[in-house]
C-alpha cells in the first residue's frame, strides 16, 4: 500500500493523477503487483512467493538507475529503502521455513 501511495506522500508527483512520471508509475504498479501476491498468499500460501518478492525487491531496487530517475532523491531512496525491506522480510521466511523444516 505504501508504494502505491507513496508518490503523493512524499510528494515527488503532482497532486493530481494527470501528468504521471515514470517513478510514479513504477510505484503505482510494483505496489499493486505486491498486494496481488500478497492476496494470492492469503489464498494459498507456496512458498515459491517468497522468491518471486525478493525478485521484485530487487528489481525495485534497482528501478532509478534504470528507469532514469535517480535524479529524484526521494523516488530513489523509496525504491531502495523498500526493496530492502522487502528482501529482509521474504528472506527471513524463506530461512525460517528452511529451519522448521529441518527441524521437525
Amino acid at each position: 500500500v505504501w508504494l502505491v501511495a507513496s508518490p503523493w506522500m512524499l510528494r515527488y508527483s503532482s497532486p493530481d493523477t494527470v501528468g504521471l512520471d515514470i517513478a510514479s508509475w513504477h510505484f503505482i504498479i510494483v505496489g499493486v503487483v505486491l498486494l496481488f501476491l500478497g492476496f494470492i498468499a492469503l489464498c494459498a500460501y507456496e512458498h515459491w512467493r517468497e522468491w518471486i518478492d525478493g525478485a521484485v525487491a530487487a528489481w525495485l531496487i534497482a528501478s532509478p538507475w534504470i528507469l532514469q530517475y535517480a535524479d529524484m532523491p526521494r523516488a530513489r531512496w523509496n525504491a531502495i529503502i523498500c526493496g530492502l525491506i522487502i528482501i529482509a522480510i521474504a528472506g527471513s521466511i524463506v530461512v525460517s521455513e528452511r529451519w522448521t523444516q529441518g527441524t521437525s
